[in-house]
């Protein structure tokens, strides 16, 4: 009899223990990670009678992984996060993401960003080269855009490869995006229909530069942007 128990406590700790790895395959063959990250810091400015107010300076942070099989993001879990050695807030939603903090805006150059990771994501520590991107004709920003016509905006700037255009009425929005140096005199906007007419509308210009590293096998993406937005009337 008591070997007759032992044989059945056996069996139960086999049949144990092959459901337990059972409930893990479906996590185990989710499929492989891919990974998304973004570090950033934005220059805003507001241009208000063909001049520069400064609005804020951000930094920004997006981690997020996907499994092949999965239908959306899943945050990356860091230990902390610092930026020129000052730490930032971080949370964990679908993405990990840090963008609630604010920065003095007198130094121009040498962001430096120090992650403490996980086993999921690496430690680094990296500093930003050059200045941030600028753009130098917003004081030849239209004050106006036609719904119905053809609007040139002048292009101009520095330290930047990349440049976004957007259009805004407040609900609705007009975008448009290319890689320096392909358009660097003008833009011209054609029949923006999907923007209203309004007079409270905004008019941003959006230069960034934008570079990446591989750090321990992942892909890490930097960018440095510098935001002019202007209000203008948006006309039929």
């Amino acid at each position: 009899m008591k070997k007759l128990f032992q044989i059945i406590a056996f069996a139960g700790f086999i049949l144990v223990s092959y459901s337990c790895k059972k409930e893990k395959d479906p996590v185990a063959n989710d499929g492989v990670y891919s990974y998304s990250s973004n570090f950033s810091v934005t220059q805003n400015y507001d241009v208000v009678n063909n001049l520069l107010v400064l609005n804020g300076r951000k930094p920004n942070v997006s981690l997020s992984k996907w499994y092949s099989k999965s239908k959306g993001p899943s945050p990356l879990h860091i230990d902390s996060l610092y930026f020129n050695d000052t730490p930032l807030k971080f949370g964990y939603n679908y993405y990990t993401i840090s963008n609630t903090d604010t920065l003095p805006q007198n130094n121009l150059s040498n962001f430096k960003w120090r992650i403490v990771g996980s086993l999921e994501f690496p430690s680094f520590t990296e500093t930003m080269p050059d200045s941030l991107p600028r753009f130098t004709k917003f004081n030849m920003l239209p004050d106006s855009i036609s719904i119905n016509g053809t609007t040139v905006i002048q292009l101009g700037g520095a330290n930047a490869n990349e440049i976004n255009i957007l259009i805004a009425d407040g609900i609705n929005s007009y975008g448009w995006g290319a890689t320096l140096p392909a358009t660097t005199g003008s833009f011209s906007i054609t029949n923006p229909s999907m923007v209203a007419a309004t007079t409270n509308g905004t008019l941003t210009v959006t230069y960034l530069a934008k570079y990446s590293k591989t750090i321990d096998g992942k892909n890490i993406n930097f960018t440095k942007s510098s935001t002019y937005k202007k209000q203008i009337k948006i006309t039929n």
